[in-house]
C-alpha cells in the first residue's frame, strides 16, 4: 500500500482562492518572522485553570508537548498587531525546526497582550482549544496514512461532513422536506469527505460508506447520482461544488444555479469564518470538531452541534484523542 501524505492547506481551492498575488502567504510569513512565542509565565493564570480544573483526554499529553516546545501559543506583540490581522480561519501553523515539525497555536485574534508584552490574558477554554488543535494537526499530519484508516473516521467522520455541509444548501432548497433530495447530498458530500479530505481512493468501499452517511436513500437513486456526478468533481470544493450544480436535475429543483461564491458565503455565515477551512482539509475539520465539543465558542457550536448530532462527535473525538496521544 502506497504512504499517503497528508495535503498542505496551500494546496486547497479556499487557500488559493484567497492568497490572490500572494497576500495570505505575506501575512503568515510576516506573524511567523513578527509573533512572539507566549511563554508559560505570561500565561499562569490559564495554565493554573487548565492544570487544576480541565479533564480533557489529551491534556497531559498537551502540556507535555509544550514543556518540549512540539506545540507553542504565538501573537503579535503590541506595536504590530494594528497593522497585521492573521485571519480566524488560521487556528494553527506547521513549520520546520530543528528537524521536527513544531505546531504553532495561533491565539493572536483572542488574547490581549500587556502594553509591556509580559502579560496575556485569554480565556482558559479557548487557549487549550488551539493547542489541542495544534497538537492534533502535528500528529495527523506526522501519521495520516495510519490514522485516516479506522471505520470510526470512516463512518462518523463522513457522517458529521456530510450534515455540516448539506445544512447549508437546506435553507434555500428545503432539502430537509425532500428526503430523497437531502439523502442525494448527504451521499455526495459524504464521498467528496472519503475521496478528498480523506484521501482515499475511490472503491465500493467508499460507495458503502458514503451510503450509510445518507440514511434511508435508496440505493438505486444513490447509485444514479454516483453515476451521474462529474468523475472529476471530487478534485476540491469548487469541482464539487460545481459538479452539485451540473447534476442538479437529479436531485432539486434550482440547484443546478448553485455556485461556489454563492455557497462558501452562505456556509461561513452559518459556522464562522474560523471554519472555512475545514471544508477542504482534515485537520481544520477536526478543528472545528473539537472547538464545538469543548465549547469554545470560536465558531458557530449551535450550529456545528445540529451538524454534529448526538453521538457522532462523542465517538470520532475519542478515537481522534486516542490516535494522536503521545
Amino acid at each position: 500500500m502506497a504512504l499517503v501524505k497528508l495535503k498542505s492547506v496551500r494546496d486547497t481551492y479556499l487557500y488559493q482562492a484567497i492568497n490572490t498575488n500572494n497576500e495570505f502567504d505575506k501575512i503568515i510569513k510576516t506573524f511567523l518572522e513578527k509573533g512572539i512565542v507566549v511563554q508559560p509565565d505570561m500565561l499562569k493564570q490559564a495554565y493554573g485553570t487548565i492544570e487544576n480544573y480541565f479533564k480533557f483526554p489529551l491534556k497531559v499529553s498537551i502540556m507535555d508537548a509544550l514543556k518540549d516546545g512540539i506545540i507553542v501559543p504565538m501573537m503579535l506583540p503590541k506595536g504590530i498587531a494594528g497593522n497585521v490581522k492573521i485571519p480566524t480561519s488560521i487556528p494553527f501553523i506547521m513549520r520546520q525546526k530543528g528537524g521536527s515539525i513544531q505546531a504553532i497555536a495561533v491565539i493572536d485574534n483572542w488574547a490581549r497582550i500587556s502594553d509591556d508584552n509580559h502579560t496575556v490574558e485569554i480565556e482558559p477554554i479557548k487557549l487549550y482549544t488551539f493547542l489541542e488543535g495544534a497538537f492534533i494537526a502535528r500528529q495527523i499530519q506526522g501519521s495520516f496514512g495510519s490514522i485516516r484508516h479506522n471505520t470510526t473516521f470512516y463512518t462518523e467522520g463522513s457522517f458529521i461532513y456530510s450534515h455540516m455541509f448539506a445544512r447549508v444548501l437546506n435553507r434555500d432548497y428545503a432539502l430537509n422536506v425532500n428526503k430523497d433530495a437531502y439523502g442525494k447530498v448527504l451521499f455526495l458530500a459524504a464521498k467528496f469527505f472519503l475521496l478528498n479530505l480523506l484521501q482515499m481512493e475511490d472503491s465500493e468501499l467508499v460507495f458503502n460508506y458514503a451510503s450509510k452517511a445518507a440514511g434511508n436513500a435508496s440505493p438505486v437513486a444513490l447509485k444514479r447520482v454516483n453515476d451521474a456526478f462529474p468523475q472529476d468533481g471530487y478534485k476540491d470544493i469548487s469541482s464539487f461544488i460545481h459538479g452539485l450544480s451540473t447534476i442538479g436535475y437529479h436531485i432539486t429543483a434550482g440547484l443546478n444555479e448553485l455556485t461556489v461564491r454563492d455557497y462558501t458565503m452562505k456556509y461561513v455565515k452559518m459556522y464562522n469564518n474560523s471554519s472555512l477551512f475545514a471544508l477542504e482539509h482534515i485537520s481544520y475539520f477536526i478543528f472545528s470538531l473539537v472547538a464545538c465539543i469543548n465549547r469554545a465558542h470560536l465558531n458557530d457550536i449551535y450550529a456545528w452541534d445540529a451538524a454534529i448530532g448526538t453521538k457522532s462527535g462523542d465517538k470520532l473525538y475519542a478515537y481522534i484523542s486516542n490516535a494522536v496521544r503521545r
